[in-house]
């Protein structure tokens, strides 16, 4: 089974046929798979101009069970999603995952234990090559041990008013994607705008009721402070007691300092000899005296615009070129 999008053709619900849709026609035909499309348009243009139409479908091979596809039209984007649900029996349960937990130490020194001997011809080498790898997995092996999954930790449920208008939404959106009637697009955006809303109060108020509900005496007020925490943290410069500094104030000091400190010369040690200390001298002299100096000016024969300069290099190219033609 595989998803994809962009090839069109009215076998699967497009409005239109592309190269890609009549190719993929022409496999389907040609080797026995099935390509199915939803009922309903999975690309919605803002303009009006433009058609709502399929572009996500579905091609399955010896597959027994029913397939449904439908349009996701939760998020308001042109492009939507799409659910694919495979109809299979009540007795089957999905395997639930399981982790690994390595003994890094163990597996370092499993690792370090593996000798490599003496290798002349290239069939030797080979061989020595898979032995490394097959030693590099059983130790991997022997050292990770299986462990349950953890569940993923339930998140809170929307309020019922709120579901409720989840689902006018994707109402309304599944309307309008078909019928692109202005009033609904007004009645759409009016309850998108509610939605949002809605679902912004309703975090405040969750996270005001998980402040209120950590206790010290439980290991909620833990759980959240490691929550909390998990974000990185920003970094802030330190003075040169090595304390932070926070305020704007103190961090532009810092780099004010800082960048003394760089462009500031070195001092010149008492061991050097004479003649080092006389070439820095004159190089700063002839630093400050050159930067001294005023900038000459161009006369009107030494100045050239840039379509000047163009027409040179066309030129040079030109005649380099005959010259290649005639040697």
């Amino acid at each position: 089974m595989l998803a994809g999008d962009n090839a069109k053709h009215p076998e699967w619900g497009s409005r239109v046929i592309n190269p890609a849709g009549r190719k993929l026609l022409q496999g389907a035909d040609r080797n026995g798979y099935e390509v199915l499309g939803p009922d309903s348009p999975t690309h919605i243009p803002t303009s009006t101009r433009a058609s709502a139409d399929v572009l996500d479908i579905l091609v399955k091979n010896n597959i027994r069970c029913p397939v449904q596809i439908e349009v996701v039209y939760d998020l308001d984007t042109q492009h939507l999603p799409i659910l694919i649900t495979l109809a299979l029996s009540a007795n089957f349960t999905a395997p639930r995952p399981t982790g690994v937990k390595t003994d890094w130490a163990a597996y370092t020194s499993a690792l370090m234990s593996i000798d490599v001997g003496h290798l002349t011809t290239p069939a030797e080498v080979e061989n020595e090559v898979v032995r490394f790898l097959e030693a590099i997995q059983k130790a991997k092996v022997e050292a990770s041990t299986p462990i349950a999954a953890r569940r993923p930790q339930a998140r809170d449920q929307l309020p019922l008013h709120i579901k409720q208008d989840l689902k006018e939404k994707r109402t309304l959106r599944r309307e309008w994607a078909r019928s692109r009637c202005p009033r609904l697009k007004s009645a759409l955006n009016k309850l998108s705008a509610e939605v949002s809303e809605a679902v912004r109060t309703w975090r405040g108020e969750t996270w005001d009721q998980t402040i209120d509900r950590a206790s010290e005496n439980d290991s909620s007020l833990y759980a959240l402070n490691r929550a909390l925490t998990r974000a990185p943290l920003p970094t802030y410069p330190r003075d040169r007691n090595g304390v932070r500094r926070f305020a704007p104030t103190d961090r532009a000091e810092i780099l004010v300092a800082h960048l003394g400190q760089q462009f500031t010369p070195h001092s010149v040690p008492d061991d050097v000899p004479p003649e080092v200390v006389d070439h820095h001298t004159q190089v700063e002299e002839a630093v400050v005296e050159f930067l001294s100096r005023p900038a000459p000016t161009l006369g009107g024969d030494e100045f050239m615009y840039p379509a000047e300069v163009r027409k040179a290099i066309l030129r040079l190219h030109g005649r380099n070129r005959r010259r290649a033609a005639t040697g």
